[in-house]
C-alpha cells in the first residue's frame, strides 16, 4: 500500500509523515478543515491533525463522522466494546462559512440519509 499528501489544486507534493489508512475525516471544531480519526489500542481512538499530530483520545471506535446533533462543528458517533454508544462533539467549535457551505451542500444532506448503510463514512467526512 503506498499512500500520497499532495495539494488537490495545484498537485504539489507533501510528506506524509504517518499513515492515514483507515483514518475517519470529521470536522469537529467546525473551522472547514478536517482532523482525522484514528483507532488506537485499548479502545481508543487518537483525533489527528494532517500532520499526524495527536490533538486528542475519545473512548471508543468511531463509526459516524457528520453533523448529527444541532451542535457547531461536526460530531462522532463512537462504540465500546460493552456496548455503549457515544456522541463525541467539540464544546468550543463555532461553525465557519466553509463548514457551513458543506453542511448545506445536496450532496451532504443526501450522504447523510444513507448513514445507516455503513457505506458512505468517507462521503460525509468530505473527501
Amino acid at each position: 500500500m503506498e499512500e500520497f499528501r499532495y495539494k488537490a489544486f495545484t498537485g504539489q507534493k507533501y510528506p506524509l509523515t504517518f499513515s492515514a489508512y483507515q483514518t475517519l475525516p470529521v470536522d469537529l471544531n467546525g473551522d472547514g478543515i478536517h482532523e482525522l480519526v484514528k483507532k488506537s489500542d485499548g479502545g481508543m481512538s487518537l483525533i489527528i491533525d494532517g500532520r499526524g499530530k495527536v490533538l486528542g483520545k475519545l473512548t471508543g471506535s468511531a463509526v459516524i463522522a457528520s453533523k448529527l446533533i444541532n451542535h457547531p462543528g461536526e460530531q462522532l458517533l463512537c462504540y465500546s466494546s460493552d456496548g455503549t454508544l457515544r456522541i463525541w462533539a467539540d464544546s468550543n467549535a463555532k461553525d465557519s462559512a466553509d463548514a457551513l457551505q458543506r453542511y448545506n451542500n445536496p450532496f451532504y444532506k443526501a450522504s447523510q440519509a444513507l448513514t445507516a448503510s455503513g457505506a458512505n463514512k468517507i462521503l460525509l467526512g468530505g473527501l
